[in-house]
């Protein structure tokens, strides 16, 4: 989860920056690139990730991820008016350890997750990356910009100390039960067994990004700005995130029971039917409040499923010998879609006008409703892959983690 939680940190500290970049008098195409070059660069990494893996284990692959970050936050703090081509580079890195992180955790989570419970473990992930972009908008708002580096180095020391306590799930570095080493090397994901899978999680990466949310994370300071919000942009912010954070709260408790399908739907209809309700704010002019709320809102239902299930339900419906590859595409896929949206939404903004932007990224939150009521996968009862638990009690379950953890530890 400290993974996911750096993951956050990195895309939380645009919003906090821009003000200090505003002060800088940088001018807006320096602020879009930014924002932008993160997911151009996080396209990439995954893939390196995945080849990576194929001779070391999941846990040194993470570890370096972590000190990879911290050289990154390091290196941040040398920037400056004058130096702020070093803001550009390291955002530019961050996207490298981005595509990684979203790539490695939520398949570890998976891996480790007891059988009846994959939704619940899986979903920590997007409760890391909720939390890192709250701590960095709380922050920001307060302290010294640089005392946001400090944080992310401070917790990527954490994430590589606290990393070998954790048992390794790497399939390449744990005895086969049920396949044979030579079943595995001819195993590859572009399968007719594995291609509709593969298929519906690559759409809903797409649903996912061209619901519009990275750009009015991207954008939310300015966005409430625009719409006239009295409140420091960096509490709206906070507010707004915290509005996410109990969406996705719910989901871990809400999506093992009532399934994927369901909670995926709701959270689409509700994130299409808050972009209307904005859209329709900025046409009309209507409170400053109004604008804040429909915001809340919006993040809520993105985290109640739209947000979090994407990232592991691709996961948990592949066995171990091309997990990792199939994390691959939807992360590549994900950043692909994520930098398309935040280069093009200012152009949309201002060709299109905020009130139809808000109407374009609503309609496919409304088609990807649709398109989850039909083909959203559930994943079967049968664990494939990962470490296997006892699935009569959670007591067990948690018990049973113990015995992982300390052959790790001795190996």
């Amino acid at each position: 989860m400290l993974g996911s939680l750096n993951f956050g940190i990195s895309v939380g500290l645009p919003t906090p920056m821009t003000t200090v970049f505003h002060n800088w008098n940088k001018s807006d195409s320096a602020l879009q690139w930014y924002n932008i070059i993160t997911s151009l660069c996080a396209i990439f990494s995954p893939f390196i990730l995945t080849f990576s893996l194929n001779y070391v284990g999941r846990r040194l692959a993470f570890m370096f991820l972590h000190i990879f970050a911290a050289g990154i936050y390091v290196l941040s703090l040398f920037m400056s008016k004058e130096r702020f081509w070093i803001a550009i580079f390291s955002r530019a890195l961050a996207g490298l350890d981005i595509g990684g992180f979203t790539s490695l955790c939520p398949t570890m989570l998976i891996e480790i997750a007891p059988t009846k419970l994959g939704g619940f473990f899986g979903n920590l992930h997007q409760i890391g990356c909720v939390v890192g972009i709250t701590i960095m908008y709380v922050q920001g708002t307060y302290a010294n910009w640089k005392t946001l580096f400090y944080t992310g180095i401070g917790f990527s020391a954490l994430g590589a100390c606290l990393i070998w306590i954790c048992p390794e799930t790497s399939p390449n570095r744990r005895k086969s039960e049920s396949d044979s080493n030579t079943h595995r090397e001819k195993d590859t994901l572009f399968q007719d067994c594995y291609l509709e899978k593969l298929v519906v999680g690559l759409t809903m990466m797409f649903i996912q990004q061209f619901c519009g949310i990275n750009a009015i994370l991207s954008n939310l300071s300015q966005s409430f700005e625009d719409a006239g919000v009295p409140l420091a942009t960096g509490i709206a912010s906070t507010i707004s995130m915290g509005c996410q954070f109990l969406g996705v709260f719910i989901c871990g408790f809400a999506v093992d029971y009532l399934r994927r399908m369901p909670l995926f739907c709701i959270s689409a209809l509700g994130c299409a039917i808050m972009l209307f309700l904005f859209s329709i704010n900025t046409s009309y002019n209507l409170t400053n409040w109004v604008a804040i709320v429909i915001i809340c809102f919006y993040l809520f239902f993105f985290g109640l499923a739209l947000g979090p299930i994407l990232w592991f339900i691709v996961p948990e419906l592949f066995p171990d010998s091309v997990r990792s590859m199939a994390a691959t595409m939807v992360v590549v896929v994900n950043q692909f879609c994520s930098f398309i949206v935040v280069f093009m939404f200012p152009w949309m903004k201002e060709g299109m006008g905020q009130s139809a932007t808000c109407i374009f990224y609503g309609v496919i939150s409304a088609l990807g409703a649709i398109f989850g009521f039909f083909y959203i996968i559930e994943p079967s009862n049968t664990k494939m892959g990962g470490i296997d638990w006892n699935d009569d009690d959670l007591v067990d379950d948690l018990l049973d983690i113990k015995d992982p953890i300390t052959k790790s530890i001795n190996n």
